[in-house]
Formats: C-alpha cells, structure tokens, sequence
C-alpha cells in the first residue's frame, strides 16, 4: 500500500457522552475548500476530476481506531462517459 504523503488534517473534539456511548452521531466538519486551495497553490492534487479520496480515522478514549476510505465528489460532479466499443489504452 502506498501511503499519501501530503495529508491535510481536520479534527474535532467530541465530549458528547451520548457519542460515546454509540447513542448519538458526532459530526467532523470538512472544509474542502482548503484542498481546493492547496491544488491551486502548492504542489497538490488532492481534488482530480471533481473528486477527492479521502481516509478517515478515529482515535479516541476507548477507541482504538475507525477507518473509512472512500470518494468525496464536487456539487455537480457527473462520473466521465467513454465508447464502450472502444479499448481503454491506445497501442503505440
């Protein structure tokens, strides 16, 4: 597995026993500009194609981990199309 070096962090503190206990949903604001922004000024690709993986992990008291890995896709984001008939790599 190859491991991303460049990260972005966003955390939150949750004291909400009722989180704790598995009663109630915590919530971990994501501000996705701030991707936006690096790959506009740094050296970044953290959105490609209107989309951006991202990792999640929980660490906490009595928690050891959570992991969670999926795609976060921009407001209007349609999935790219392509012929079918066609092969997906050119010969040369």
């Amino acid at each position: 597995m190859k491991w991303m070096t460049n990260q972005i962090q966003f955390s939150a503190e949750i004291d909400d026993p009722l989180v704790f206990a598995g009663l109630k949903e915590g919530n971990i604001t994501i501000d996705l500009s701030k991707l936006e922004k690096s790959d506009a000024h740094n050296d970044t690709k953290y959105v490609n194609g209107g989309r951006a993986y991202f990792e999640a992990e929980v660490l906490g008291f009595k928690v050891s981990s959570f992991s969670a890995r999926g795609f976060i896709d921009k407001l209007g984001y349609e999935e790219p199309t392509r012929d079918l008939s066609q092969p997906i790599y050119k010969e040369y």
